[in-house]
């Protein structure tokens, strides 16, 4: 047997995709392809899995795309990608990401956020905007 190395490569059985490409399958066509919650890393030689909320770790954006307004970005707290808010967005509450939704920020929390973006925490950003909204009456 075989083994494949990259994605469309054809094979026989599922073992010949596994092996060396993790989160594929061989599929109905005889190909190699990724399952179906991976998307194709631009190689062509590996499948990652697709973020299902924010906060999940990514290496390419095309992980993050079911997750409205967001990127793969660095953390802040050590520079790991994860799939964060973008930054015209954020999230409600950044200690905690249930809703899984980046909400639409002010020009005021957009200037904040660019301006901190190198180098910021979430707690910082937090701090921040308590302090904006209380000083602007902002409703977040």
């Amino acid at each position: 047997m075989e083994l494949r190395t990259n994605l469309d490569e054809a094979c026989e059985i599922q073992e010949q995709c596994t092996a060396n490409i993790e989160h594929s399958e061989c599929g109905e066509d005889s190909r190699c392809k990724c399952i179906d919650d991976a998307i194709p890393h631009p190689s062509n030689q590996a499948c990652l899995k697709r973020a299902t909320g924010l906060g999940d770790s990514c290496q390419i954006d095309d992980q993050c795309v079911d997750l409205e307004n967001s990127m793969c970005l660095p953390d802040g707290d050590g520079g790991e990608l994860k799939c964060l808010c973008d930054t015209q967005t954020h999230v409600r509450n950044p200690d905690n990401y249930d809703d899984n939704k980046c909400y639409p920020v002010s020009m005021t929390h957009l200037y904040l956020i660019v301006k901190i973006r190198s180098n910021f925490s979430y707690e910082n950003l937090a701090l921040q905007n308590e302090n904006i909204c209380s000083r602007e009456k902002i409703i977040i």
